[in-house]
Parts: structure tokens; C-alpha cells; sequence
């Protein structure tokens, strides 16, 4: 093979090299060292790597021989002459410090080799390195080869995960292609395998990848990448892993926006402020969406994925953060027709976080700009109630009426009744039967 200079040689090429498994392909020699990136990872670093990875699959190894000799005991009779039971055993399995998490070991190093160089292109590889990964991809994937080979059950995904680990390491997500899928070996695919790949990429925070082995089944028909990326982010949101729910919902967005589809893009972007919320940066989720408007400023989908941030974050008990949400957008002009959702959701939280001033300000505001609004009516019950439980019937009696008469369908009007029939029931109010009016009992 004829050599090539390193700085002509692709990032993509390298690691197609390291993709290599079991089928090792030699690497020339590039050129001088000293013309590949100076800060890429080293040598060593995939060296330490490969050493964890290996610690890991041999546990795997004796936790599935393990496994097949309790079974075996399992089944063995009792001693002769003994009506006793035998003892069933339990898998032994090894301790913390042999056991290695694929997708841990993953996160611990995939900042060293996402990084990118100054001018934002992905970092080359040298010779040398290329061809470590190339060399340590194939004893790795050998001594999974092995190690699946006595193992049962679910145990063989846990050792195609750490075989997968130097491969998506060797490869940015956005360069993984299907012949990257067809270059892994075959037990690595065969049955199970494919879902579980794909399932580590999503959660390893590498949604393209994941998107390229689903289309990889051989029954499987998946959605488009935009689609697919949106399924993929609402499951991980609903798993809790949120920072990889937020690098998938993020890359379909950015797919979205480049064709030109604005609505798909804002949904996105939702799950990506929700992303933030749900793990507690809720100041990040609002950063987030005051970006997307900035960026989008005639687009009608940020009001909406505002408004229903700000609802999550209201029903997820961070009052505050929804309350500062509403009010942002408020302030900024960036409701859209969203105006009275707006208003409602921040005088909710106003009431629920005993700011009564702020609350009172924006039940004025909401009343003058939409006083037929169904959501008009839970605030006249409010005022009303509130009137009543500080001695002013009258006030109370023109905020009832007021129901009764304007929203009489509304849920204000039902949990009015309710009101009504419990102070009946405990004898103290009595109510005309004609005009409505409530009146206290001596």
C-alpha cells in the first residue's frame, strides 16, 4: 500500500482502519509523526483503554462460567437416601472492582477523542495511533468473540457493548456510515445484537450512530433520521438519560432546520429545553428557547414550545423557574397567540408562590385582554373566594354571579357548586333559591 501524507489522510479513513474487528487491516506508515495533531489522544491512552475493556470482558467470561456451573448444581439430586431439598445456588457475581461498564468507560473518554481541532474540523489520526486502534479493536473484539461464546442470556450484550466501545470512540457521530455497521463482526450483529448496539449509541450520546444501526435490521424498517432522532428522544427523556435525550434532540433539530422544516425543528428544540429541566438546569431550558426565538423570530412554534416548557416546569413543581418563563416571554413579546396562556400559567404560579401583588397585576392584565376567556372564570373564583374568606359578600356575590351567568360550562362554574353545596351541607351559608346570592348563617 502506498503511503500517503498524514495531513491528506481523512479522520474517517483512520478509523475505518480501527474499524476493522477481527479482520485486521495493516496501516503504512503515513509520514513524520510530527504532522498529526499534537494535542489528539495518545498511543497510551488507547492502550488504557483496551487494558479496561479486556478486564471487563474476561469478568463477563467468568461470571457466564460461572453462571452454567450453578446451573448445573442447580439440578443435581440430593445426596442418596435424603428427602432434603438440594440448595439452590446463586450466581457468584464478581466484585465492583472487576467490573467494567461499557458505557461508563465510554463517557470517561469520549471527551478525549470528540474534541475537536481550532479551525472545528475533526482531529486526524496519526499512523501510529491508527493503527493502535486498528490493533486493539481486533484483540478486543477476539476476546469478546471468545468470552460470548460461554455466555448466556443477556450477558452476551454486555460483552458486544464493550467490544463497541473502541469503535464509536474511533468514529465522530456524524461520519458513521452503514459500512462502518458492516465492517463489526458478525456475532456483534447477529440476532439481538443490532438493538442493543443501537440502544448503547443513544445512550453513549451518539444518535446518528444509533439511527444508522437501526436501518441496518435486515426486517426493520425505520422512519427517516428526523423521525427517528424524535421517538429516540422522547424515549430517553422517559428512561432519565437526559443528557443523551438532549445531544439526540439537538442533532434532529439541527437536521430539521438544514431542510427547511420549522416545526419539527421547534418540537425538537422543546425536548431539548426539557432536557435541561429535567435535570434541574431549568436556567439553561430558558437560555435554550430565548436562543431558538432569537434565531426564529417570525416563527410561531417558539411561543409554543415556550408555553409548554413552561407548563413542564409548572408541573413539575419548579413554580419559580415557570413563573420567570412566562414572564420572559411576556416581557421579550414572544407569545405569539400565546398571550393568555402566558398570563394564566403566571399568575398560577404567582398564587403558588404567595407573590399575591404579582398575581393580582396579571389576573388585571388577563381579565382586560381576554374577560371571556374560560380561563377568566378561575380567576373571578379566586377573587370571589377570596372575598368571601375575608367577609365581603358582595364582592363575592358579583364574582358568582358573574359565573354563573358568563361561564356557566366552565370547570370555575362546577367547582363553584361544589363550594356552594359543602357550606350548605355544613350550615354556614344558605342561598336564595332565586336571585343565587349566598348569605352567612348567625
Amino acid at each position: 500500500m502506498t503511503a500517503t501524507p498524514s495531513s491528506t489522510r481523512s479522520y474517517r479513513a483512520m478509523a475505518l482502519l480501527a474499524m476493522a474487528g477481527c479482520a485486521f487491516v495493516s496501516v503504512a506508515s503515513a509520514g513524520p509523526a510530527d504532522t498529526a495533531d499534537p494535542a489528539a489522544p495518545s498511543v497510551e491512552l488507547v492502550d488504557e483503554i483496551a487494558g479496561k475493556l479486556l478486564a471487563g470482558l474476561e469478568s463477563c467470561r467468568k461470571l457466564g462460567t460461572q453462571a452454567v456451573l450453578d446451573l448445573i448444581d442447580d439440578d443435581l439430586p440430593g445426596l442418596p437416601g435424603s428427602d432434603q431439598q438440594p440448595k439452590r445456588g446463586k450466581v457468584r457475581v464478581p466484585s465492583a472492582t472487576t467490573r467494567v461498564d461499557a458505557l461508563s468507560l465510554f463517557r470517561e473518554y469520549a471527551v478525549e477523542f470528540d474534541r475537536a481541532a481550532k479551525d472545528g474540523t475533526p482531529r486526524t489520526l496519526s499512523p501510529e495511533l491508527a493503527g493502535k486502534f486498528a490493533a486493539a479493536t481486533r484483540t478486543v473484539c477476539e476476546k469478546g468473540r471468545l468470552a460470548r461464546a460461554g455466555i448466556l442470556g443477556e450477558g452476551t450484550a454486555r460483552v458486544a457493548e464493550l467490544c463497541f466501545v473502541l469503535p464509536l470512540l474511533a468514529m465522530p457521530d456524524s461520519q458513521w456510515s452503514a459500512a462502518n455497521t458492516k465492517s463489526l463482526p458478525a456475532w456483534m450483529t447477529d440476532g439481538k445484537g443490532l438493538p442493543a448496539l443501537e440502544r448503547f449509541a443513544l445512550c453513549a450520546g451518539r444518535p446518528l450512530t444509533a439511527w444508522s444501526l437501526a436501518s441496518a435490521r435486515e426486517k426493520a424498517k425505520p422512519p427517516g433520521r428526523v423521525a427517528y432522532l424524535c421517538g429516540a428522544t422522547d424515549e430517553l427523556l422517559e428512561a432519565g438519560e437526559l443528557g443523551a435525550a438532549r445531544l439526540t434532540s439537538t442533532a434532529g433539530a439541527e437536521i430539521a432546520e438544514a431542510a427547511g422544516d420549522s416545526g419539527t425543528a421547534a418540537k425538537l428544540h422543546l425536548k431539548t429545553a426539557r432536557a435541561f429541566a429535567d435535570a434541574g438546569h431549568a436556567e439553561k431550558a430558558i437560555k435554550h428557547l430565548r436562543a431558538v426565538a432569537l434565531r426564529f423570530p417570525q416563527l410561531p412554534e417558539c411561543a409554543t414550545i415556550s408555553a409548554g416548557l413552561a407548563r413542564h416546569l409548572y408541573d413539575d413543581d419548579q413554580v419559580a423557574s415557570a413563573r420567570d418563563l412566562a414572564r420572559d416571554c411576556l416581557d421579550g413579546r414572544r407569545c405569539g397567540d400565546r398571550k393568555a396562556e402566558f398570563l394564566y400559567l403566571h399568575w398560577l404560579a404567582c398564587r403558588r408562590l404567595g407573590e399575591t401583588g404579582n398575581a393580582d397585576a396579571s389576573a388585571r392584565e388577563f381579565l382586560a385582554a381576554f374577560p371571556e376567556h374560560a380561563w377568566a372564570a378561575d380567576i373571578h373564583l379566586v377573587s370571589g373566594m377570596r372575598a368571601f374568606a375575608d367577609g365581603n359578600d358582595d364582592e363575592a356575590n358579583r364574582a358568582f354571579k358573574l359565573i354563573r351567568t358568563t361561564f356557566p360550562d366552565a370547570r370555575a362554574a362546577r367547582r363553584l357548586s361544589e363550594f356552594r353545596n359543602r357550606l350548605t351541607r355544613l350550615e354556614l351559608i344558605t342561598v336564595d333559591a332565586e336571585t343565587g346570592l349566598w348569605r352567612r348563617t348567625e
